[in-house]
C-alpha cells in the first residue's frame, strides 16, 4: 500500500495536536506558560504560585509584579527558590491587570499562554479544563474560563447584588461589542501562541477592560474562542468594591467602544 506525500498543511496540524498533547498530558506542563500578574497580593500569592509550580513543574510560570508597596516579591523570590520554574518581573508604577498580562505576553516562552489570577479562584484543576479543552480541537485559538454557563459551579455564596451586576455588564458589553461570550471577567484565560501574537499589536486598554478587548480581537479576526464552565471559588480578600468597581468597569468599557468606533478621537487614540 502506498500513502500519499504529507502536505505543510497536514504536518501543521499534526504538529498543534501533539504541542497539544504535550502540554494537556504526562508532560505536566511542557510548553504551558501562565501569567500571574500580582498588585499587593502577599497574603494570597504564596499557596496559589506554590500550587501552580507543584502541578506544572515543566510550566514557565511569569509573575508580573506592579505597583507594589507590600511584600509581594520577597513571597515570589521564596517560592523561585524551590521552583526553578517560577520566574518574575518588577514594575515600579502601577500598570494595570492588563499592562501586567501583556508585559507577560511579550516574555512568554510556551505555545500556550494564558494567565490566572493570584487569588487562586481559578486552582489548577480548574485550568486544566482550559488546557484539555484547548489540546482537543485545534480549530480553536483560545479558551477562557466561565462563571455562567449551564456547568459552572460557584460554591460560596455571593453577595445578592454582585451576580445580578455581572449578568447586567456582560449584557451591557455583548450589545457594545457583538461578542458571544456570557463571561469576559474571568480571571483565567489560555490561548495558543500564535493566534495571540498575531493580536498583540492591536491591544490599546490595560485596565478593566482589557479581557473585553482581547476577546474582541480575536472574535473580529475570525478565531474561535471556547468558554469553558469551571467550579470557581471566591476567595477572601478581594479586592473588589460593588458599585466603585461597576462604575469603573462600565466607564472603562465605554471608552473601548469609543477606541473602537469613528469617534476614537474624543479618547486620544488614532
Amino acid at each position: 500500500m502506498t500513502y500519499p506525500n504529507p502536505t505543510p498543511a497536514s504536518i501543521n496540524l499534526y504538529i498543534r495536536r501533539q504541542q497539544g498533547r504535550d502540554v494537556a498530558t504526562n508532560t505536566k506542563g511542557k510548553g504551558l506558560t501562565v501569567i500571574i500578574p500580582a498588585l499587593n497580593e502577599e497574603a494570597r500569592i504564596g499557596p496559589m504560585l506554590n500550587e501552580y509550580a507543584t502541578t506544572y513543574p515543566h510550566a514557565e510560570i511569569i509573575v508580573v509584579i506592579n505597583g507594589t508597596t507590600d511584600k509581594t516579591e520577597d513571597v515570589v523570590k521564596g517560592i523561585e527558590r524551590s521552583h526553578k520554574n517560577v520566574r518574575h518581573v518588577v514594575y515600579a508604577e502601577r500598570i494595570g491587570k492588563g499592562g501586567a498580562v501583556q508585559e507577560g505576553f511579550s516574555i512568554a516562552r510556551g505555545e500556550f499562554i494564558g494567565f490566572s489570577d493570584a487569588d487562586n479562584s481559578t486552582p489548577p484543576p480548574e485550568f486544566d479544563k482550559l488546557i484539555n479543552a484547548l489540546a482537543d480541537d485545534t480549530s480553536l485559538a483560545g479558551t477562557i474560563a466561565s462563571r455562567r454557563l449551564p456547568n459552572s459551579f460557584v460554591p460560596q455564596v455571593q453577595p445578592f447584588l454582585r451576580p445580578h451586576a455581572g449578568v447586567m455588564f456582560n449584557k451591557i458589553v455583548r450589545l457594545f461589542f457583538g461578542i458571544p461570550f456570557k463571561d469576559t471577567q474571568c480571571g483565567a484565560k489560555l490561548f495558543r501562541r500564535q493566534p495571540l501574537l498575531a493580536i498583540l499589536p492591536h491591544l490599546r486598554i490595560k485596565d478593566w477592560a482589557f479581557d473585553i478587548e482581547l476577546l474582541y480581537e480575536f472574535h473580529h479576526a475570525g478565531q474561535r474562542i471556547l468558554e469553558v464552565p469551571i467550579t470557581w471559588y471566591d476567595k477572601a480578600g478581594s479586592k473588589l468594591q460593588l458599585f466603585r468597581t461597576s462604575w469603573k468597569m462600565l466607564k472603562s468599557a465605554m471608552r473601548l467602544r469609543l477606541i473602537h468606533s469613528p469617534l476614537r478621537f474624543l479618547t486620544g487614540q488614532r
